[in-house]
């Protein structure tokens, strides 16, 4: 009897173990870790960038602003700053997939025109700004600023992408097609 008690107890810790773990990095794909040195997260010390792993690939920006003041109207304008960064590295990453598609030579008879390449650019960027998510705000030991971490997963932005009238059919089967690889490529220049 003693044994199945005891194997009951861990069984009951593994499970109760894995609930916690899964609570704690759902929805977290940004590296939270607390750098020893600095005493900061290290999403704060790596900045914006992109991220690839086994399971997923996102975007993200970080943005920064004092913290005098009202802690709300600070938060937002960290909030701004993180959104904007992450719609400059959007952008950038539109910008390669277009100009790739344009000298792939099939841009221009599906009607994706070269000198239409920034129109094009800023009407994709602004159909995937509303899903950036602010996912994490620090203050720093000194109270001095204040920091945000805003994510796009790349999934959900090609999703909004293929979905859209507004964006030229040829396009999205040059993203679906080589968006991944693009992107990966992005990830390893950071």
């Amino acid at each position: 009897m003693p044994k199945l008690q005891f194997t009951k107890l861990v069984w009951t810790i593994i499970a109760l173990c894995t609930v916690a773990a899964g609570c704690t990095t759902t929805g977290r794909h940004y590296d939270q870790r607390i750098d020893a040195a600095t005493g900061k997260p290290q999403w704060v010390l790596q900045g914006t960038q992109t991220s690839k792993s086994i399971y997923d690939r996102i975007f993200w920006g970080v943005g920064e602003a004092d913290a005098s003041g009202e802690f709300s109207r600070q938060a937002d304008a960290a909030n701004q700053r993180a959104k904007d960064e992450l719609q400059k590295m959007v952008e950038r990453f539109i910008e390669v997939i277009s100009r790739d598609y344009i000298a792939s030579g099939g841009a221009a008879q599906a009607g994706f025109l070269e000198h239409q390449a920034t129109r094009y650019i800023n009407e994709m960027t602004g159909i995937v700004l509303p899903e950036i998510k602010i996912m994490e705000h620090w203050v720093d030991q000194g109270g001095r600023k204040i920091f945000a971490i805003a994510e796009l997963e790349y999934t959900r932005m090609v999703s909004l992408l293929a979905g859209s009238s507004q964006v030229n059919p040829g396009f999205k089967d040059y993203l679906q097609s080589k968006g991944e690889s693009v992107f990966d490529h992005i990830a390893t220049q950071h």
